[in-house]
């Protein structure tokens, strides 16, 4: 390895811990199935049922996320980070040399410019 890179490697572990999500909700195993191989080789019919059963459970999960206060916290706090990075001429000029074709990020750029 070389140097350079023995120092970029420890400059990284230094940080790493700010990479690490810990346990995501999304990537464990639902209760509801889990022992469903077991319940498929008993009848597919009622292993659908878990599966239609943890869909519902989906749904309303995010319908109480969406009628939260915490989606709109999540638009201020994205919004307040765009504004703070656009804030650097740097990345402004950056984000604004993008593809003019990229109309998402041109859109993204006209909400979150600071206002001057």
């Amino acid at each position: 390895m070389s140097a350079a890179s023995q120092i970029r490697s420890e400059e990284f572990l230094k940080i790493s811990h700010q990479f690490q999500l810990g346990g995501l909700a999304t990537e464990a195993s639902h209760p509801v199935t889990a022992n469903l191989s077991e319940t498929a080789k008993r009848g597919i019919s009622e292993a659908l049922k878990l599966l239609f059963e943890v869909d519902d459970d989906v749904v309303r999960r995010y319908r109480a996320f969406a009628q939260s206060a915490q989606p709109q916290a999540m638009k201020s706090a994205v919004l307040r980070a765009l504004q703070n990075v656009l804030r650097s001429s740097a990345a402004s000029k950056l984000l604004i040399s993008m593809s003019p074709g990229m109309t998402s990020y041109s859109r993204l750029l006209k909400v979150a410019r600071p206002r001057s």
